[in-house]
């Protein structure tokens, strides 16, 4: 028996105050993540390698270059946790949603070892914020989704056919299951 999972993401407009508060916060958060790791970040040294695939021969790496090495310890990873929520006047899980991403930016900086690029810490640029799957719960019934900002604290966001751009794009994957 095998169980599908889907995970799609959309756009909805939101407008309410606390939203852009949250994103203000969120980029900073993930600003801060982003250094924090920089500066702990170690550097090695990968060199041109030559390999003989189905009897050719491949350079693998063309030149010498500088790689990063990300701190992963788990004692590391509570340290930055623990200093992003000195700030935090939101739930915990967004701190969490925060250090997660802001791996992601550093994994995904390919510029640099494309060589496409000087070896400058990633910025933040764009305003979103992603939410984890712990800070939300979906009401099928009322066609809405309910994250947490604070302990206590909700916003509600409909994703009804009438209200929303993308409601018809949730409704027809609902209807698929």
């Amino acid at each position: 028996m095998k169980t599908l999972e889907q995970v799609r993401m959309y756009s909805v407009p939101v407008s309410d105050p606390r939203v852009r508060e949250l994103i203000t916060w969120y980029l900073k958060a993930l600003q801060r993540a982003v250094d924090i790791i920089w500066e702990n970040t170690e550097w090695r040294y990968v060199f041109p390698k030559v390999e003989k695939k189905s009897g050719k021969l491949r350079v693998t790496a063309p030149y010498k270059v500088k790689v990063p090495e990300l701190p992963r310890s788990s004692a590391f990873k509570k340290r930055l946790r623990d200093e992003l929520l000195k700030e935090c006047p939101y739930a915990k899980h967004w701190v969490d949603a925060v250090i997660r991403t802001a791996y992601s930016v550093m994994e995904s900086w390919r510029r640099y070892l494309k060589g496409r690029a000087k070896k400058f810490k990633p910025r933040v640029r764009r305003r979103f914020a992603r939410c984890k799957v712990t800070l939300m719960r979906v009401d099928y019934e009322r066609k809405a989704i309910r994250v947490t900002l604070k302990p206590g604290e909700y916003l509600e966001v409909s994703w009804d056919k009438s209200g929303s751009p993308g409601g018809l794009r949730v409704g027809e994957w609902e209807r698929l299951y």
